[in-house]
């Protein structure tokens, strides 16, 4: 099962990190846009777990999309990044996954 490792940083000048990037020999590569959808059961017990359920739409620069059903494990938190187990799955029908949120009567909510 795939291992997500994420480090978040802090970027003040945006054009200075991006300068130095390149002096590293870093090239743009794309440009991405997504849109996310995330689902928990009534009572928040997945976040009250660590965990998340998302649905995202990913668009690139070709317009080109993809949809992708993401359950997040719990963190850990034993070293210097955040690290996680994820199931990742592809949705063919976004519109029909999107249906899901009928099910918000009989339990998960979406947010």
């Amino acid at each position: 099962m795939p291992i997500e490792t994420e480090a978040k940083i802090k970027v003040d000048d945006l054009i200075a990190y991006r300068r130095r990037l390149e002096k590293l020999g870093a090239s743009w590569q794309s440009k991405r846009i997504e849109r996310d959808c995330f689902f928990d059961e009534a009572d928040k017990s997945l976040h009250q777990n660590g965990c998340g359920l998302r649905l995202r739409q990913e668009t690139d620069d070709q317009n080109n999309t993809k949809n992708i059903l993401c359950f997040k494990g719990p963190v850990d938190n034993n070293g210097a990044f955040k690290q996680r187990r994820e199931i990742e799955v592809g949705v063919y029908d976004l519109a029909r996954t999107q249906m899901l949120q009928i099910r918000r009567p009989t339990g998960i909510d979406v947010h």
